[in-house]
C-alpha cells in the first residue's frame, strides 16, 4: 500500500495531464483496502504513466499482493461475515462459472468469480501470525477444467485449509465427516455459503458487447430453473444459525427477486431474508424489487401468469417467474435484497440477497422424520430377528463408485506417526509440525519415492479422507516440501 500510493499513485495525482484518471477508494470497502482506476486497456497501453503501474500491478497480481476484479464482485464474500472457525463453500467459484450451456457463449459472463474465493480465504486468515485456522473454504465447480485454473489461482495464496472440488452445485453431494458417535459419520453442515450462480450476465452489457445484439427477456428464463436449483441445494447444506448470499450479474428480476421469493415461500419461516443496508456504510444502492413483468422474444409483455399466451408459457414462462402480491413481497422482505446499478459507483450491474437459515427447511424436517421411523422400525425388526434362526444371506454385489468426468486425480494419502521420510525432514529441518498434517499423492503402488509433500489442516484431512469415494476433490494442501536428490546433504527434500 506504502508503494502503491506514494509511488505510482502519487505520480497520476501530480500529473499535468487533464485526462489522467486518478484511482480513488472505493468508500464501502473495509480498511480503504480497494481502490478504483477508470481505465480502459487501450489507455493504459497509450499512456507511459499507466504503463508503469500496470506492470506493477500484474507483478503485485502473481504474487497474490493484489487480486485484480470487477469492483462490484467483491460485495458477497464481504455480506458474508466470514471468520477463521467458519465452514466455507463457494458453490460456483472458478473463473467462467456463469457459462451455461442453456445459452450462447458468447453472451455469458465472466466477473472472475476465482477472486472471491481468495476474499474468503483471507476472512478464514484473518489470525494473529503463526496461527492455523480451525475452519476451511470448499471451493467447489461444475466445470472440470475451470477446477485447474481455480487450483492454480488460489495457490497465490498459500493456504493449507482450501480444497477444490469438481461438481454440479444443483445436486453436489453431501461432505461427510467423523460423528461424535465412533465409526460413524455424518453430513457437513456449512456456517457460511457463497452461492454466486451461473446468470445471463446482463448486467455487464457495459464490457460485454456481444450482449446487445443477442439479449431478449426469455434468457432468464431459461435459467430461473438452474438458479433455483443451486440456491436450494446451497441452503441445504446450511447449517442452522448459517448465512447463505445469492448473487448475479445479472439486472432481469426473473434470475434475481423471483429466485429469492419462489425459495422464502417454499421455505417458510425457515429462511429469513437479512437486511445489510448498515453494514457496507457509503454503497449506493437500490432495493429490491416488489413488482416486475415478464415478456416474450416478440416484446410482448405480460403482468399475471394468465396473460400469457399457452405456446409461450409451456416453451418459457412460468407462474413461479412472476411476482407474488405485493403484500406477500413486503412480508418476505424483497426490499432487502441490494441491487447496484452502473450509474451507482461506475461500475456493471448486480444483483445480491443475504439469507440466514433459522430452523431446518420443510423437506429436510419431513426427511428426519422419516429417518427416525425408519431407525425405530429397524430396531423391532432386528428384536424380532435375534429371537429366530437366521439363515445365511447371499454376498451382495459392492456398489460401484461415483463416475468422474475429466482428468482422474491422483489419491490423497496422508502421512502417519511412523512416517520415516517426514522424521528425516522434521530432524533435518528442525520442526515441530506433526506428520499427521501432511500429505503426498504419488500413487499407489507406484514409486515410494513421494517427489512433493503437501501441508493440510487436521480440517482438511478430515473431509478428505472421509469422501474419496463419492466426492471429486482436485487439489487441497500447499507444496511445502519438494525432492531433491542431487541436493547433497542428510536429506532429500529442499
Amino acid at each position: 500500500m506504502k508503494i502503491i500510493e506514494g509511488r505510482y499513485f502519487k505520480e497520476l495525482t501530480e500529473s499535468s495531464g487533464g485526462d489522467v484518471a486518478v484511482p480513488t477508494v472505493l468508500p464501502w470497502y473495509p480498511d480503504n483496502l480497494a481502490y478504483q482506476l477508470n481505465v480502459t486497456r487501450k489507455e493504459i497501453r497509450r499512456q507511459e504513466i499507466y504503463f508503469r503501474l500496470h506492470n506493477f500491478l500484474v507483478a503485485e497480481t502473481e504474487s497474490g499482493s493484489i487480486s485484480r476484479q470487477e469492483t462490484v464482485s467483491m460485495l458477497p464474500p464481504l455480506v458474508l461475515g466470514v471468520k477463521p472457525h467458519h465452514t466455507v463453500l463457494d458453490m460456483c467459484a472458478a473463473p467462467g462459472s456463469k457459462v451455461s450451456p442453456i445459452l450462447d457463449m458468447n453472451m455469458m459472463c465472466c466477473s472472475g468469480q476465482y477472486f472471491q474465493t481468495t476474499q474468503l480465504l483471507e476472512a478464514v486468515h484473518d489470525l494473529p501470525e503463526g496461527e492455523l485456522p480451525t475452519g476451511l473454504v470448499v471451493a467447489n465447480d461444475s466445470d472440470n477444467s475451470r477446477c485447474y485454473m481455480l487450483t492454480h489461482q488460489v495457490k497465490r495464496l498459500q493456504s493449507p485449509c482450501i480444497i477444490v472440488t469438481n461438481h454440479d452445485a444443483s445436486c453436489m453431494p453431501n461432505l461427510l465427516i467423523p460423528d461424535k458417535e465412533p465409526e460413524k459419520l455424518t453430513s457437513l453442515k456449512f456456517d457460511r455459503i457463497l452461492c454466486d450462480v451461473p446468470c445471463t450476465g446482463d448486467g455487464t452489457l457495459r464490457k460485454n458487447a456481444d450482449i446487445w445484439p443477442k439479449w431478449n427477456p426469455v434468457n432468464s428464463c431459461n435459467l430461473h430453473g438452474v438458479q433455483y436449483r443451486i440456491a436450494k441445494r446451497g441452503l441445504e447444506m446450511l447449517a442452522v444459525g448459517g448465512r447463505m448470499v445469492y448473487s448475479t450479474c445479472s439486472l432481469h428480476p426473473v434470475e434475481d427477486e423471483a429466485v429469492i421469493a419462489r425459495i422464502l415461500q417454499e421455505c417458510g419461516e425457515s429462511v429469513r431474508l437479512v437486511d445489510m443496508s448498515d453494514s457496507l456504510p457509503g454503497l449506493v444502492y437500490s432495493k429490491g424489487l416488489l413488482d416486475w413483468k415478464l415478456g416474450s422474444k416478440k416484446g410482448e409483455m405480460y403482468e399475471k401468469f394468465e396473460e400469457v399466451p399457452e405456446d409461450v408459457a409451456i416453451a418459457q414462462i412460468r407462474p413461479h417467474m412472476f411476482a407474488p402480491p405485493r403484500k406477500v413481497g413486503e412480508r418476505l422482505g424483497l426490499e432487502k435484497c441490494l441491487r447496484l446499478l452502473p450509474h451507482h459507483h461506475n461500475t456493471g450491474g448486480f444483483f445480491l440477497a443475504l439469507l440466514e437459515k433459522v430452523a431446518l427447511c420443510p423437506w429436510e424436517s419431513a426427511n428426519v422424520k422419516k429417518q427416525t421411523k425408519d431407525v425405530a422400525t429397524e430396531e423391532v425388526v432386528e428384536d424380532v430377528e435375534n429371537l429366530e434362526i437366521k439363515t445365511e444371506e447371499p454376498p451382495q454385489k459392492k456398489m460401484k463408485g461415483m463416475r468422474f468426468r475429466g482428468f482422474r486425480e491422483d489419491p490423497f494419502i496422508y502421512f502417519n506417526d511412523d512416517e520415516g521420510v517426514f522424521d528425516i525432514i522434521r530432524k533435518y529441518y528442525d520442526l515441530s509440525l506433526p506428520p499427521q498434517y501432511c500429505l503426498h499423492r504419488n500413487k499407489e503402488g507406484g514409486s515410494t519415492k513421494k517427489n512433493h509433500i503437501y501441508l493440510s489442516t487436521p480440517r482438511c484431512r478430515e473431509i478428505v479422507e472421509n469422501n474419496t469415494e463419492k466426492v471429486k476433490i482436485i487439489n487441497t494442501g500447499v507444496k511445502s516440501f519438494a525432492r531433491a536428490d542431487n541436493k547433497g546433504s542428510d536429506c532429500d527434500y529442499r
